[in-house]
C-alpha cells in the first residue's frame, strides 16, 4: 500500500531502525557478520513499507518494531541452502596413464555436503561415463572407446538444492595399438581355435518382486540383482525405464531408485550384466510406483457471489509465484497438478548460473511448466557483475542455450526461457532509480548487441500518480524503449478491494502505468502483473479472509482480461502454498492451497483461468 509522502517516512523509519536493530543483533550474536547485517537492512526496509501506513508516529514505531523482530525471528525458517558440496578426486592421480577399462578404487572422486549430496556424475571430456547416488562415486571407464592421448575426468557433485561444484583431473589414455597382421601364405586350413568366451552372464532380479509396489527411496536389499559369470561379471547396470539409475561394480547389485523422480504407475526395472568379455545379458522386472497422495482437497464454498465466466482467451497468460530454490517433491506434486504454463522463479546472481539446474530439468521434465525467470531479487551487485551473469544465464536457459543442447529429450520449444525480470523490487533493497537505471543499462545495452532471444521486463513501481521511477530509467538509459519488452508491476493494496476508486488502489495504479507508457512513446509494449496476492492469515486490516481472497484475486483476474486497454500481456499469482500455520505472520498465508494442500476458495477459480489463458 502507498500514500503521498511514503518515501520521507520510509527513510525516516529506516534510519530509526538502524540503532534498533543493531541493539537487537548485538545481544544475539558475539559479533554481527555481514549478512546478518544485510539481513537487518532488508527487514528494516520491508517492515518500514508495510508499516508506513499508521496514523501516529508512535504506532508506526511499535509496529515497525514488531515487524523486524517477527522478521528476525522467523528468518531461520527461510534460509535456503547455497552451499555447494565439496568434491575431489581421489583415484586417478594427475598425469596418470590409463589404458583398458578403468573402475572401482581405480576411478573414484569423494564428496562431501553439509545437508547432504545426492548425486555425483562422472565425465570425461564432458561425456557422462556414470552417475553415483551413494559413495563410493567410482566410475566405469572403457578407454578403449577414445582415443590415446591427453583427456580430462570431471566429478560433478550435486545436493539436494541443486547447488553443485566439479573436480577435475587430467590424464593420458594409453592403449596398444593392434598391428595390422602380414599377410599369410595358403596353407591347408587348420583345425578351429577354441571358441572365446561368448557365453553372457546369468541375471536376474532379488528384490523387488515382479508386480510390487514401491514408494519414496528403493536401495540397498529392497532393489538388488543376482550376476554370475563363468569368467567374472565385470559390472551391472540398473535401469528404469531405460534411463540408467546406476553401476554396480562389485556384489552385492543394489540399484539406488528415488521414486518421487518419477510419475506414479507401472514402470520397468532392468538390471544389465556384462562380463570382461563384454557380452551382457538383461533381467526386466515391472512394478508400480505409487507414492503416498496427496491430501484429498477439502471441499472449498465457491465465492459468493459465483464469478462470472471469463472471456475467451488471447495472449494472455496467467502464472504462479514459484519462490526460489528448491521444489520437494510434495510441492512438485502441487504444482503438476496445477498445470501452470508459466510459473515465475527467483535466481541469486551471487550464485553460479547453473545453481539450479536440478529445478528447470524438474519444472520441464515433471510440472511441465517455463520458467519466467526472475534475476535477482533487491539487490543486483555491480553493473559489470550483474551484465555478466545475466548474459551468461539466458545464454543457458534461453532458446538455443547449454542447457538444452545437454538435455536433449526435453521440448526446448516449450520450455525454454523467453522472459527475464531485472530485479523484483529493488526500490525496496537501497536502490534508487538512478542507481538501478545505471545498474541494468549495460545489461540492456549487451542483450540488444548480441541479439540474444529475451524479452526482459523491467519493474515499474507506480504509486498513486507518482511515476518518478519510470521517468527516471527513461532519463538515464538512452533509447529505453529499444531495449526492453515490457514493465512489471505489483499491484499490492493489502486488505483493500482492487477495484476500489482510488489513486492508491491497484486499477488506478495500471491506469497510470499505461498512460505513462503511452505518453513516453511505449504503447505497444505490455503490462506484466508479476505478483498479486492476498494474505489470510489473521493480521488485522491488512489480512482477509479466505472468501474475501478469492473475491480480490477474481476482481482482479477478471480486469485483466476484460481492460484491454491495460494490455496485460502476463497475471502472476503470489502465491501457490501457504508457506506456515502461524497465523499473525502475513507473508506465511498467501496461498492458493493451504499448508497441508487443501484449498482455498481461490484455489479453482485461479485453476480455472490458469487452464485458460496459456498465452
Amino acid at each position: 500500500m502507498a500514500t503521498a509522502g511514503i518515501a520521507p517516512r520510509i527513510a525516516l523509519l529506516t534510519i530509526a531502525l538502524a540503532s534498533l536493530l543493531g541493539l537487537t543483533l548485538a545481544a544475539s550474536a558475539p559479533a554481527a557478520s555481514p549478512t546478518a547485517s544485510a539481513s537487518a537492512k532488508r527487514a528494516a526496509a520491508l517492515c518500514a513499507k508495510r508499516t508506513a501506513s499508521a496514523s501516529a508516529a508512535g504506532q508506526r514505531r511499535r509496529a515497525t518494531r514488531r515487524c523486524v523482530v517477527n522478521l528476525l525471528r522467523s528468518s531461520g525458517r527461510r534460509v535456503k541452502d547455497t552451499a555447494a558440496p565439496t568434491v575431489a578426486w581421489k583415484a586417478p592421480l594427475a598425469g596418470a596413464t590409463l589404458s583398458g577399462t578403468v573402475q572401482g578404487a581405480g576411478c573414484e572422486a569423494t564428496a562431501t555436503d553439509d545437508r547432504g549430496v545426492s548425486s555425483v556424475a562422472i565425465k570425461v571430456d564432458g561425456a557422462t561415463l556414470n552417475t553415483e547416488a551413494a559413495a563410493p562415486y567410482n566410475c566405469y571407464f572403457d578407454t578403449t572407446k577414445i582415443s590415446n592421448g591427453a583427456h580430462t575426468l570431471t566429478a560433478v557433485a550435486y545436493d539436494a538444492a541443486g547447488n553443485s561444484s566439479a573436480a577435475t583431473v587430467a590424464v593420458s589414455v594409453a592403449n596398444a595399438s593392434t598391428p595390422t597382421p602380414a599377410p599369410e601364405p595358403e596353407v591347408e586350413p587348420a583345425p578351429s581355435p577354441t571358441p572365446g568366451d561368448a557365453s553372457a552372464p546369468s541375471v536376474s532380479w532379488k528384490a523387488p518382486t515382479a508386480g510390487a509396489t514401491l514408494s519414496g527411496k528403493v536401495e540397498g536389499a529392497a532393489c538388488e540383482a543376482d550376476a554370475v559369470d563363468d569368467s567374472g561379471v565385470e559390472r551391472v547396470v540398473m535401469k528404469v525405464d531405460g534411463a540408467t539409475l546406476n553401476t554396480e561394480a562389485v556384489a552385492p547389485y543394489n540399484c539406488y531408485f528415488d521414486t518421487t523422480q518419477v510419475e506414479d504407475g507401472a514402470h520397468t526395472l532392468t538390471a544389465v550384466a556384462y562380463d570382461t568379455a563384454g557380452n551382457s545379458r538383461s533381467a526386466a522386472t515391472t512394478v508400480t510406483v505409487a507414492n503416498v497422495p496427496v491430501p484429498a482437497p477439502a471441499p472449498a464454498p465457491a465465492p459468493d457471489p459465483t464469478p462470472a465466466p471469463l472471456p475467451s482467451a488471447g495472449s494472455l497468460v496467467v502464472g504462479i509465484d514459484g519462490g526460489w530454490g528448491g521444489w520437494g517433491s510434495t510441492e512438485t506434486t502441487y504444482r503438476a497438478q496445477l498445470g501452470a504454463a508459466v510459473t515465475r522463479h527467483e535466481w541469486d546472481p551471487a550464485l553460479p548460473v547453473n545453481a539450479q539446474d536440478a529445478l528447470v530439468l524438474k519444472a520441464a521434465s515433471q510440472v511441465h511448466t517455463r520458467i519466467h525467470a526472475l534475476l535477482g531479487a533487491n539487490e543486483l551487485g555491480s553493473a559489470s557483475g550483474y551484465r555478466t551473469w545475466v548474459i551468461a544465464f539466458i545464454r543457458r536457459y534461453g532458446l538455443g542455450g547449454s542447457f538444452w543442447v545437454e538435455h536433449p529429450e526435453l521440448d526446448e520449444s516449450r520450455y525454454a526461457m523467453t522472459t527475464f525480470e531485472l530485479g523484483n523490487e529493488p526500490y525496496f533493497g537501497g536502490m534508487s532509480a538512478s542507481l538501478y537505471a545505471d545498474t541494468v543499462r549495460p545489461t540492456l545495452e549487451e542483450v540488444k548487441r548480441l541479439g540474444l532471444p529475451a524479452r526482459v521486463i523491467l519493474p515499474s513501481r507506480v504509486y498513486g500518480t507518482d511515476t518518478s521511477w519510470m521517468d527516471t530509467l527513461y532519463a538515464r538509459i538512452p533509447n529505453l524503449n529499444d531495449l526492453f519488452y515490457a514493465f512489471a508491476d505489483h499491484p499490492y493494496w493489502y486488505g483493500h478491494d482492487p477495484a476500489q476508486v482510488s489513486a492508491a488502489g491497484p486499477f488506478g495504479r495500471i491506469d497510470v502505468l499505461r498512460r505513462r507508457m503511452n505518453e513516453k512513446g511505449a504503447s505497444a509494449k505490455p503490462i506484466f502483473i508479476t505478483e498479486y496476492g492476498e494474505s489470510t492469515a489473521n493480521c488485522g486490516s491488512e489480512c482477509v479472509s479466505e472468501a474475501v481472497q478469492a473475491e480480490h484475486l477474481n476482481a482482479m483476474l477478471t480486469a485483466a482480461v476484460t481492460r484491454t486497454q491495460w494490455k496485460v500481456e502476463m497475471v502472476s499469482f503470489f502465491q501457490l502454498l501457504d508457506r506456515g500455520t502461524n497465523s499473525g505472520d502475513r507473508e506465511l498465508q498467501f496461498g492458493l492451497l493451504r499448508q497441508n494442500g487443501t484449498q482455498k476458495p481461490s484455489y479453482p477459480i485461479i485453476r480455472g483461468a490458469i487452464q485458460q489463458y496459456r498465452g
